[in-house]
């Protein structure tokens, strides 16, 4: 009789809007079979506090448990130029899942 392991693995679904250069709305949700925790957000690559004033609210880290989803408001002091934009979330595991967001 052979005998099953059940995988392990994170998995987040992201999706990101804007409706102004001044905040995105970043929605997480975890559906995977393992817990995962954001610790970097990023706009073209590089961290959220380095462009533009850019937080975060809930500020990270963000832990998500298996199911949980979380809505994320990213915020800058100063205007994103209009256009498309690349975000990404990173988690502590070293997963990237980045998005493409339009700036208007």
């Amino acid at each position: 009789m052979s005998r099953q392991t059940k995988k392990m693995f994170e998995y987040l679904d992201v999706w990101a809007y804007s409706s102004s250069r001044t905040e995105i709305l970043v929605k997480v949700k975890n559906i995977g079979n393992l817990e995962a925790t954001v610790i970097t957000i990023l706009i073209e690559g590089k961290p959220i506090h380095t462009v533009n004033g850019g937080t975060s609210s809930p500020r990270i880290p963000i832990h998500l448990k298996v199911g949980a989803s979380e809505t994320i408001t990213l915020t800058f002091s100063s205007p994103l130029t209009s256009g498309i934009t690349t975000i990404a979330i990173r988690t502590y595991s070293g997963k990237e899942y980045p998005k493409v967001v339009v700036i208007p």
